[in-house]
């Protein structure tokens, strides 16, 4: 948190550090909303599964071209972000054009376009994030040297969550507010049983899997104080608890599918509150129940919302 604080106070780019579910991009938006940027957009991407061409379509924008021989500029993020920040997660994964593209952003503040047209004197402060070795990259010829410079002009190294587990509590408590706040539910406290269980438990997933697991607990929670068999530790939560611990066996598509299908029944099918739990609208919500042919138990009883 005193790292946050200080970067918070310098205007330079920041390199974030650590395993996958620390709360990398947590950390940037904190860093953000306490900094002289916090009234500007906080935009992110992430350059790991996802096209490189559409990686840099993305960020720096691209030329759509008409019917009738016109073309139309569609802003990236970057130019989107103007004022504000950035955050660009997996910047392990960018292709060697984006990150000369970022380089030169960096380095004069441009965003080149189509022709002579250019975007300059851009406003935006960039985050970006890894899990990996960016200097093993760098060595490797993987990561461009002069780009890896700029963005670490500050970096921060975030620990695993079992290395900080006086930490566990105010975050499980944090989690239980938000959650129940989010999902219209009374779950105001947890069980010191539950607390020594979540404490045990190894969270190799670090922050994110914490989330989940305490946003399933308050889901699953029929009183107003979390007990051990509302966590989904262990599999003695429910039925498919069982298979959860073979997710990593699973493609992203399929998690993605089985997490919806989950939220949707826990939420009585409700979209709009689902899609609260998601953390997504109700537009994307619609089009991923189509792209995965989801359906209600029973359409006639569920509860649902137009």
């Amino acid at each position: 948190l005193n790292e946050a604080t200080k970067a918070a106070k310098v205007d330079k780019p920041v390199l974030l550090l650590g395993e996958v579910g620390t709360g990398k991009e947590s950390f940037a938006r904190a860093i953000h909303f306490e900094s002289s940027r916090a009234r500007g957009p906080f935009l992110k991407i992430s350059c790991a599964g996802t096209a490189a061409d559409e990686v840099e379509k993305q960020l720096f924008g691209y030329e759509e071209r008409g019917m009738v021989k016109r073309s139309v500029w569609r802003e990236g993020l970057i130019e989107q972000a103007d004022g504000g920040s950035v955050f660009i997660d997996n910047i392990d994964f960018a292709s060697m054009p984006v990150q000369q593209r970022l380089l030169k952003f960096l380095t004069d503040g441009v965003i080149e376009r189509s022709g002579e047209r250019c975007a300059s004197n851009l406003d935006v402060r960039v985050f970006s994030a890894s899990s990996a070795d960016l200097s093993q990259a760098v060595a490797e010829g993987r990561f461009n040297k002069e780009l890896f410079n700029k963005l670490s002009a500050i970096t921060i190294s975030l620990p695993a969550l079992r290395e900080r587990k006086e930490d566990i509590p105010e975050l499980v408590r944090h989690f239980v507010e938000i959650c129940s706040s989010r999902m219209g539910r009374a779950v105001d406290s947890i069980s010191e049983a539950a607390l020594s269980r979540i404490l045990e438990h190894q969270w190799n997933g670090n922050i994110m899997e914490m989330r989940n697991a305490v946003e399933y607990a308050v889901m699953s929670c029929d009183g107003n104080c979390i007990q051990p068999s509302n966590l989904p530790l262990d599999g003695k939560v429910a039925p498919e608890s069982a298979h959860r611990k073979m997710d990593w066996l699973k493609s992203l598509r399929e998690i993605e599918c089985s997490h919806i299908e989950r939220v949707l029944a826990e939420c009585g099918w409700n979209r709009s509150l689902a899609a609260q739990v998601l953390e997504i609208d109700r537009k994307t919500l619609r089009g991923k129940i189509r792209e995965f042919g989801l359906e209600p138990p029973c359409p006639d009883g569920a509860k649902q919302d137009p």
